[in-house]
C-alpha cells in the first residue's frame, strides 16, 4: 500500500560553494532538470517549500515536501547548485533535511533539488527549485530579558533591559496606567539603547510596563510585566507600597503601608529574618494600612524584614520588602519640637533630647497634608537644632524627629507644622558714598551679612530738584560696591540700597547724602 508523508527536515551546512551551475549528476539529474522517476517500483517526490524565486534566510530554512512510494524509503539526496551535498538515510523516521549557510551567501541565489530512493532501487527526483534568494536572518528576535525598573523621583522612572538577538531594528516598550488601564506603545528605542527614562509620571499612580524586540521579520514575545511599585504578583491587583517598618522596642515593630488597590479582600503581613524565609504572621481587613508586630517571636538586636500581600478573590500581589533592626534596649523619642520661619527659604527646627544614649537623630519632613515623609537630615546626638534651607514660601511643612541607633529607631516625636511665609531679608548696612571731584563719579560701598540674596537695588533721590527715590541700578548679590556715573554738577543726592532674595526686598539701608561740587561752567 502506498504511503504519503508530509514533513519538515533539517540539515546543517556550514559552507556552500556559489561558483555557478557546474557539473551536476550526469544521470539522472542536471541543473535544469524537471522531476522524474526510475526503477522497478513507483515513487514521487514534490517540494512544497521553498519554491523557485522564494527568499530564505542564510542560517536555516526547513525543506518541506511530500512523497509517495510503493516500498519503504532508503535515503534522500540533496543537490545544491548542481553539486551533490549529502545522503540522508531513513532511520526509524524520515531524514531531516534543510538549507543552512554562512553569511557569505547573503545576496546570492541558489538552485536545489531532492532525489528519493526506496529499498528496491526505485528513485524519484523533484523539479529543480531555481533562483532561491539568500537573505539575512528572517526569524523574529528573542524576548528581551532582565527587564528592570528603577524609581528616580516620584515622577520619573528608569527602565533597563538586556537582549542578545541578532539583526534587531529596535524595541517596543508598552505602558498602561493603573490596573484598569490599557497597554499602549510608549517608547520605541533604537537597537543601541538598553535603558530609558519615563518622565512626567503621576506620583500616586501605578504604571505597568512590558517590552519586546523587533526586527524586519517580526516581533518577539513580550517580557514579563513590571510595575512602578517594583512589587510582585498579579497585575490584576495593585500591590501595597510605601512600606514603613519601625522597631520601637526589642519586641515591638510598627508597620505602615499604602493601599493602592480597590479590589482586595484582606492583607497578609509576612516576616523573615536573615536565616529564614517569609512567613505569614498576621492578617488585617481591607482598607487597613497599619499593623503592630509585638511579642510574636521578636527578640532584641535582630534584623527583621517585612512585606505586605494584598489578596483579592482570585489573585494576590505583594509589596517590596522593608527591613528594620530591633533595639537591644528601648530608645526614647525627642520632645519639645519647635519650628521657626526665619527667612523665606528657612525653617529652624529645634527639639529636646529625651534619650540617655546620645543617639543620632533623623529629621523627617513632608509638604502639605497629603505628602509623604522623607528624611531630610541626620544629626549627631549632641545636636538639637537643624536649619532647613530648602523650603518655599506659600506651603505648609510638617516635621517629625526620631532617635536611631544601629538600625533601631525610637517612636516619632510629636508632629509639628508651619506655614512658610515670605519674609523680607535684612537691610544692607554701612552705606558710604564718596565723590571724586572733576569726574562726576559717585563711589558707593556697603556691608551685608550672610543671608542668601540674589541682587541689590541702588536707589537715588535728587534733593536739589525736589525728586523722589528712584532705582538707578541693580547689581549681583555678591557685589558690595557701585559707581554712579550719572550725577550732575552742583546737584545734591541721597542714596540708599535694598537687598532682594528672590521673594521680597529688604528695608532700605541707611541713607547717605552727598553733593557733586563740580562747577557747571
Amino acid at each position: 500500500m502506498e504511503k504519503k508523508l508530509i514533513y519538515s527536515l533539517t540539515v546543517f551546512l556550514a559552507v556552500l560553494i556559489f561558483s555557478g551551475c557546474g557539473d551536476f549528476l550526469s544521470d539522472p539529474n542536471s541543473d535544469t532538470n524537471t522531476g522524474g522517476t526510475g526503477g522497478a517500483g513507483t515513487a514521487k517526490i514534490t517540494i512544497t517549500y521553498p519554491l523557485s524565486n522564494d527568499t530564505i534566510s542564510y542560517n536555516g530554512t526547513q525543506i518541506q515536501y511530500t512523497y509517495t512510494a510503493s516500498k519503504a524509503g532508503a535515503y534522500v539526496h540533496l543537490y545544491i547548485n548542481g553539486q551533490f551535498i549529502n545522503t540522508y538515510p531513513f532511520v526509524n523516521a524520515q531524514p531531516a533535511i534543510g538549507i543552512y549557510l554562512d553569511k557569505t551567501a547573503i545576496g546570492k541565489t541558489v538552485n536545489y533539488l531532492l532525489v528519493y530512493f526506496d529499498s528496491d532501487g526505485t528513485y524519484a527526483q523533484t523539479d529543480t527549485m531555481k533562483n532561491i534568494l539568500i537573505s539575512e536572518d528572517r526569524t523574529p528576535p528573542s524576548t528581551p530579558f532582565n527587564f528592570k525598573l528603577r524609581s528616580l523621583t516620584p515622577s520619573s522612572i528608569n527602565l533597563s533591559w538586556k537582549d542578545t538577538s541578532k539583526s534587531l531594528t529596535g524595541f517596543e516598550i508598552w505602558r498602561k496606567e493603573g490596573v484598569a488601564g490599557t497597554f499602549n506603545l510608549a517608547f520605541s528605542p533604537g537597537v543601541t539603547v538598553f535603558n530609558i527614562n519615563d518622565d512626567g509620571l503621576m506620583p500616586d499612580t501605578v504604571y505597568f510596563y512590558k517590552i519586546r524586540s523587533v526586527n524586519q521579520f517580526g516581533k518577539s514575545a513580550f517580557s514579563e510585566v513590571v510595575n512602578s511599585y517594583n512589587s510582585g504578583g498579579s497585575p490584576n491587583i495593585v500591590a501595597p507600597s510605601n512600606l514603613e517598618v519601625i522597631a520601637i522596642e526589642p519586641a515591638l515593630v510598627k508597620i505602615k503601608w499604602r493601599d493602592n488597590s480597590s479590589n482586595e479582600n484582606f492583607f497578609g503581613i509576612e516576616r523573615r529574618t536573615n536565616f529564614s524565609n517569609f512567613k505569614l504572621i498576621g492578617f488585617v481587613g481591607k482598607n487597613v494600612t497599619t499593623f503592630t508586630d509585638s511579642a510574636n517571636g521578636l527578640v532584641g538586636a535582630t534584623d527583621y524584614c517585612y512585606r505586605i500581600k494584598a489578596f483579592s478573590s482570585s489573585d494576590s500581589s505583594w509589596s517590596l520588602e522593608a527591613c528594620t533592626r530591633t533595639p537591644q534596649f528601648l530608645l526614647r523619642a525627642p520632645v519639645n519640637v519647635t519650628l521657626t520661619n526665619t527667612t523665606s527659604k528657612n525653617v529652624k527646627v529645634q527639639w529636646t533630647d529625651n534619650d540617655p544614649t546620645v543617639a543620632p537623630f533623623d529629621i523627617e519632613r513632608k509638604m502639605e497634608v497629603g505628602g509623604f515623609y522623607v528624611v531630610i537630615a541626620t544629626t549627631d546626638g549632641n545636636t538639637t537644632t537643624y536649619n532647613d534651607n530648602t523650603v518655599e514660601p506659600g506651603h505648609t511643612y510638617y516635621y517629625r524627629i526620631r532617635t536611631y541607633e544601629a538600625g533601631s529607631y525610637s517612636s516619632y516625636s510629636e508632629e509639628k507644622s508651619i506655614y512658610s511665609r515670605i519674609i523680607p531679608p535684612p537691610a544692607p548696612t554701612g552705606l558710604f558714598v564718596s565723590y571724586y571731584a572733576g569726574t562726576g563719579i559717585m563711589d558707593l560701598n556697603w556691608n551685608y551679612g550672610t543671608h542668601p540674596i540674589t541682587k541689590f537695588f541702588i536707589e537715588r533721590k535728587n534733593v536739589t530738584d525736589g525728586g523722589s527715590f528712584a532705582q538707578v541700578a541693580e547689581v549681583d548679590g555678591t557685589v558690595r560696591i557701585y559707581q554712579d556715573l550719572s550725577s550732575q554738577c552742583q546737584k545734591t543726592y541721597i542714596y540708599r540700597i535694598k537687598a532682594y532674595d528672590g521673594y521680597a526686598s529688604s528695608p532700605a539701608s541707611n541713607e547717605f547724602t552727598i553733593t557733586n561740587t563740580d562747577n557747571c561752567d
